[in-house]
C-alpha cells in the first residue's frame, strides 16, 4: 500500500516539538505495559518525532518500577508518578500540561497500537486538515465500534459515519483543538471521564476523519477482567451525573430534530439501558436504587418521543418502568432474554408484540410492547431433488419467537424480469408446466395474521447445487435447471435455458458409412409427453448441417434418444456432433460428449471417417479422402 501524503520517516521533527505526544495513564497495569508502550516504540514514526508520557496514578503492583525501566532505555518517554487520582482522567490531565507534540494520542495502558498507526492518523490530519482522527480499532475479547471504510473529512453530526457512535479519547487530536477549546477529563471518575472531553472536541473541531484502511487500535479486554470497565465502571452517584452533563452539552450545541435525538439516543442506548441490563440484577439493592434514580432524570429530560423512535420494546419497557416507579416490573423484566433466548412474540391483526413479563397485567400499556414490525424471518434450504415430474425444495422458514401454529410458510418463484410469481406451500413440490420461460428467484414467505414477511432463499454452501446434474428436461420444457445465484447465493431456477447433462452411452458402426448412437438425458418428466429428438452435425469452418432423426423413448429418471447417421452424404471435414432435443415449448441443442469407448475408424470407397474426442470431451468426426495407392500400403502388412 503507498504511504499516505504528509509525513515520513524522512521528515525531520518541528524545531518547535515531536509530531505527536502519547499520553499514557498507568494504574496497575504491570502486564501490560511493556506491550502497550513497545508498540508506541516500535512506530514507523522516527522515535525523535513521538514523545511519551506516561504517568503512574499511585499503582501497587510494580507498574511505577517497570516504568522507570523502560525510560531508561528509551530517551523519549517520561514517567510522571503521583498518589492515586481515582480514574484516568487527572493522569491525562498532567500529560496534557506537559505535551509538546502537534498532535496528542491517547494510549490506555492495557490496549496497544498497530506499528503505522501514528504515521497513518497524522498523515490523515496533514492531508484534510482536520482536528481529530479516528483509526480503525481491532477488538482482542471484545466489541469495538466499527467504520468500515475511510472518510477524509466529516463532522459529529453526520449519520454516516456515526462518530459520535465512539465517545473514548482513544483518538488523534490536534493539541491546537485542545488549548482553544481549554479541554479537560474530569477527574476523580473510575469510568466515563472522558465523554465530555470528547464530545466538546467533536462539536469544536475543524473536521474529522475516519482511517480504516487497516487496523491502528488494538482495544483489549484484559484476560483477568480487572479493568474499570470490565468490573463496572463507576458508582451510580457520580456516573449519571457524568453522563448528564454531556447530554445536556448535546442538547445545548444542537437544534430539536433527528440530529440531536440520534446523539441522545446514543447515550441511552450505551449508558442508560446498558447500566439495565446485565450489571442491574448483580447490583446491591442501594446501587440499584441510584441507578433507577440516576436513569429516571436522564428520562425525564432527554427520552423524548423522537428519541423513543430509536428503541424496540425492550428500551421503551425499560423507560416506562423507571419513569413510573414500577420497580417489581423492572426486576422481571432487566433479565428477560438476557441470556440470548429468543423474546417471544404474537400478532394480532397488524400489530405485533413482544411478550415480555407483565403483558396486559394491566400495569403496562399495550404500546410499550409493540413492534414496528415482524422479525426478519430465518430460513434454511435443506435439499434439491428430483420427485417425478416435480423439482422439490426442501427448506424451513419461520419468524422467530412466534408459535409454530400462529404462521404458514410458503415458497415464492418470481420472475426475474416480470411480475409473475407462483406460491407453493413448503416443502415445496414444482411442476413447471406453466411456467414461462426465464430466471425465477426463490423467496420464502411466512403469513401471520395479516402481515406477510419475505426474503430471499439462501443455499447454504453446503447443498450441493452443480447445474449440469440438477439441470432436467421436465414439465414438457426442453430444461430445467436449480442453480446458486452469483450473488448472495440465493436459489434461482432457469427455465427453458441451460444445458442439461447428456450421455452417450453408445457409439458404433453399422457397417461401414453408419453411426449408431445412443444417448441419455436426465429427465423429470417419465410420464413420457411429445418430444422430438435429432442429431445434428456441423461442418467446421463452412457451418453446414446435416440433421438426422432420432428415436425418443422413456426409462426411469432418463430420456433416451438413438438413431442410425448414414454419413454418405458428408464432405471431407471435421464435424461436430450435437444433440436437438425438444417439446411443444422450444427446441435446446446440447453437444454430444465423446463416449467411454470411440468406435474405430472406418473406410469406404476412397473416404475415411474418424470419430475423435474433441479437448472438451465431445464427440466429433474427421473425414479425409484416401488415394488407392495410400489404401493399399494401409492394407499391406508393417515390414
Amino acid at each position: 500500500m503507498p504511504p499516505l501524503p504528509g509525513r515520513t520517516d524522512e521528515t525531520p521533527p518541528s524545531s518547535e516539538g515531536p509530531l505527536v505526544t502519547v499520553i499514557v495513564p498507568v494504574f496497575d497495569c504491570r502486564n501490560w505495559i511493556g506491550r502497550a508502550l513497545g508498540s508506541v516504540f516500535g512506530q514507523s514514526l522516527p522515535a525523535a518525532s513521538i514523545e511519551v508520557i506516561a504517568v503512574d496514578d499511585g499503582s501497587t503492583d510494580g507498574s511505577a518500577a517497570e516504568l522507570d525501566r523502560l525510560a531508561a532505555a528509551h530517551p523519549n518517554l517520561t514517567v510522571v508518578h503521583q498518589p492515586n487520582s481515582g480514574g484516568p482522567g487527572g493522569p491525562r490531565n498532567v500529560g496534557l500540561d506537559r505535551a509538546r507534540g502537534e498532535y496528542v494520542f491517547f494510549l490506555d495502558a492495557d490496549d496497544h497500537l498497530a506499528p503505522r498507526a501514528l504515521e497513518r492518523m497524522c498523515a490523515m490530519a496533514d492531508e484534510h486538515g482536520t482536528d481529530v482522527v479516528i483509526g480503525r480499532y481491532a477488538g482482542v475479547g471484545r466489541r469495538v465500534p466499527h467504520f468500515p471504510r475511510t472518510v477524509a473529512r466529516t463532522d459529529v453530526l453526520a449519520a454516516d459515519p456515526f462518530v459520535y457512535g465512539t465517545l473514548s479519547p482513544l483518538k488523534l487530536f490536534r493539541r491546537s483543538l485542545i488549548e482553544r477549546l481549554s479541554l479537560r477529563f474530569e477527574a476523580g471518575l473510575a469510568s466515563h471521564e472522558d465523554q465530555l472531553f470528547t464530545a466538546r472536541a467533536y462539536f469544536g473541531a475543524d473536521g474529522i476523519s475516519v482511517y480504516a484502511d487497516e487496523d491502528c487500535y488494538h482495544w483489549v479486554d484484559r484476560e483477568d477482567g480487572t479493568s474499570v470497565l470490565q468490573t463496572g465502571g463507576a458508582r451510580a452517584e457520580t456516573y449519571f451525573p457524568a453522563i448528564e452533563r454531556v447530554m445536556r452539552f448535546v442538547a445545548d450545541h444542537t437544534e430539536p430534530g433527528a440530529a440531536r435525538d440520534r446523539l441522545l439516543a446514543r447515550h441511552f442506548r450505551y449508558e442508560v439501558f446498558s447500566r439495565l441490563g446485565h450489571p442491574y440484577p448483580e447490583m446491591s439493592p442501594a446501587e440499584k436504587a441510584a441507578t433507577r434514580a440516576g436513569a429516571h432524570t436522564l428520562l425525564k429530560t432527554w427520552f423524548t418521543p423522537g428519541v423513543e423512535a430509536h428503541f424496540g420494546a425492550r428500551g421503551r419497557l425499560l423507560a416506562h418502568c423507571v419513569l413510573h416507579g414500577l420497580d417489581d416490573e423492572l426486576e422481571r423484566i432487566v433479565p428477560f432474554g438476557l441470556d440470548g433466548s429468543q423474546i417471544p412474540i404474537t400478532v394480532e391483526g397488524d400489530r405485533v408484540h413482544a411478550l415480555y413479563p407483565g403483558f396486559r397485567e394491566g400495569r403496562i400499556p399495550d404500546d410499550r410492547y409493540r413492534l414496528p414490525r415482524l422479525p426478519d424471518l430465518r430460513s434454511d434450504l435443506t435439499a434439491v431433488s428430483w420427485h417425478g415430474g416435480r423439482l422439490r425444495i426442501d427448506a424451513e422458514a419461520a419468524i422467530p419467537g412466534l408459535a409454530a401454529d400462529a404462521q404458514t410458510a410458503e415458497l415464492v418463484l418470481s420472475r426475474r424480469d416480470g411480475d409473475d410469481e407462483h406460491r407453493v406451500p413448503l416443502p415445496a413440490s414444482i411442476d413447471f408446466s406453466s411456467f414461462a420461460s426465464g430466471h425465477w428467484d426463490a423467496n420464502v414467505a411466512v403469513r401471520a395474521g395479516a402481515l406477510t414477511v419475505r426474503r430471499r432463499l439462501t443455499s447454504d454452501r453446503t447443498i450441493d447445487l452443480p447445474a449440469c446434474r440438477l439441470a432436467r428436461i421436465a414439465g414438457g420444457r426442453p430444461v430445467v435447471t436449480p442453480y446458486r445465484a452469483p450473488r448472495g447465493d440465493g436459489l434461482a431456477i432457469e427455465v427453458g435455458g441451460g444445458r442439461p447433462a447428456v450421455t452417450v452411452t453408445e457409439a458404433d458402426w453399422i457397417g461401414r458409412r453408419t453411426l449408431s448412437l445412443h444417448a441419455s438425458f436426465p429427465s423429470a418428466d417419465p410420464s413420457g409427453g411429445t418430444w422430438t429428438a435429432c442429431a445434428v452435425l456441423t461442418r467446421r469452418g463452412s457451418g453446414s448441417t446435416h440433421t438426422f432423426p432420432l428415436a425418443v423413448s422413456h426409462g426411469g429418471d432418463d430420456l433416451r434418444v438413438s438413431g442410425e447417421l448414414d454419413l454418405r452424404s458428408l464432405d471431407a471435414g471435421r464435424w461436430d456432433v450435437a444433440f436437438e432435443i425438444g417439446a411443444g415449448h422450444g427446441v435446446v441443442t446440447v453437444r454430444a460428449p465423446a463416449p467411454a469407448r470411440l468406435p474405430q475408424s472406418r473406410v469406404w470407397g476412397n473416404v475415411r471417417i474418424a470419430p475423435y474426442r474433441t479437448v472438451h470431451g465431445n464427440l466429433s468426426l474427421t473425414l479425409t479422402h484416401v488415394t488407392w495407392g495410400r489404401r493399399v500400403r494401409e492394407l499391406l502388412p508393417p515390414r
